[in-house]
C-alpha cells in the first residue's frame, strides 16, 4: 500500500482503497467516492475556510457544488482538483437521475495529479454493461479525485487524517 499512501496522503487512503475494492457495483463506487470527497470538503470548510464556514453555516446542509464554489473562491483547492470534483458531481447526478446509468458514456476528462495517465485510454474497452471495466475506471476516478484531495488536505493544508 506504500504506492497508494504516496499518491493519496496516508492511512485514510488505505481505508478508502480497501472499501472501494470491496464494492461490487458501479453505483456504489460512485456513491462512496462522492461521500469520501464530501467528507474532506466539509472538514476543509470547517477548519480552513472561516469565511465560507460563516456563510454556509453547517456545510453538511449544502450540496457539493456550493461547497466546491466556496473552496474555489477562497483559493483552497487547485484548479485540476476542482475540475475532477465537478466531474464526479455530474457523474453522481447522472446516477441519481438514472439508476441504470450507462457508464460507457461517462466523461473521462479527470486529471491525474501526477500527470502520468489519461482515462481516455479506457474509452475503447468501456462498453455498455461492462461492469468490471466500469469499476476499474471508477477506481481510477476515486484516486484522481479523493486521493488527490486527501493528499492535498494532509500535505498542503496540514490537516490531520
Amino acid at each position: 500500500m506504500g504506492e497508494i499512501n504516496d499518491m493519496t496522503g496516508g492511512d485514510m487512503a488505505d481505508s478508502f482503497v480497501e472499501r472501494l475494492l470491496l464494492l461490487d457495483d458501479s453505483l456504489a463506487c460512485v456513491a462512496m467516492i462522492h461521500l469520501c470527497v464530501e467528507y474532506w470538503t466539509d472538514r476543509i470548510i470547517k477548519e480552513k475556510c472561516s469565511g465560507a464556514a460563516t456563510y454556509l453555516g453547517d456545510p453538511r446542509m449544502h450540496g457539493l457544488g456550493i461547497k466546491l464554489a466556496a473552496l474555489w473562491n477562497n483559493d483552497i483547492l487547485p484548479e485540476g482538483l476542482c475540475r475532477n470534483i465537478k466531474l464526479l458531481q455530474r457523474l453522481k447526478a447522472r446516477c441519481v437521475e438514472d439508476m441504470d446509468v450507462d457508464f460507457s458514456q461517462m466523461d473521462l476528462g479527470y486529471e491525474d495529479p501526477e500527470g502520468n495517465m489519461k482515462l481516455d485510454q479506457f474509452r475503447d474497452r468501456l462498453v455498455s454493461g461492462d461492469e468490471e471495466t466500469a469499476k476499474a475506471v471508477l477506481r481510477w476516478i476515486g484516486m484522481f479525485t479523493f486521493g488527490w484531495l486527501s493528499k492535498h488536505c494532509v500535505e498542503e493544508l496540514g490537516m490531520v487524517r
